[in-house]
């Protein structure tokens, strides 16, 4: 695994080995600030061609192979963090501990919101102005 990364390495940016540790680390940060602008990109665009399909009531093999090179992305980044362990906060005593948490809780909550708020979104606007049906809001739909 080690020699394809070198070999994709050499392909992308030049021979990795001849550069110093500054370079290096360089590099690899801007080959990962290029990944999650990617995956944005990517999720924008899949999300444009569901909308595409879901209008015309097609799905095309360009949304399953957007959808299906996300998943892979995701899965990979997945792996590879569980893997080295790098997921992990190191705290080391108490005060630190409960900073961490709260910034965790907090996370947590607005995720949540976010995705509650996306959801929410899709449901009542998106999906139904894609099926050429009215927007009914009801107050049953926003609490639940």
């Amino acid at each position: 695994m080690k020699n394809i990364e070198q070999t994709l390495l050499k392909h992308f940016v030049g021979y990795i080995d001849d550069r110093d540790e500054y370079q290096q680390k360089m590099i690899i940060k801007i080959l990962a600030d290029a990944n999650m602008m990617t995956f944005i990109l990517l999720t924008v665009c899949m999300m444009i061609s569901f909308i595409w399909d879901a209008w015309h009531h097609t799905v095309s093999l360009g949304t399953i192979f957007l959808f299906l090179i996300q998943q892979l992305n995701s899965y990979y980044i997945l792996v590879k963090t569980k893997k080295f362990d790098v997921l992990k906060t190191e705290v080391f005593d108490e005060d630190s501990y409960k900073k961490e948490l709260g910034k965790i809780k907090k996370s947590a909550i607005l995720s949540g919101i976010n995705w509650g708020i996306s959801m929410f979104a899709w449901m009542e606007f998106l999906f139904p102005l894609i099926l050429n049906e009215p927007i009914e809001l009801k107050w049953f739909n926003v609490c639940v």
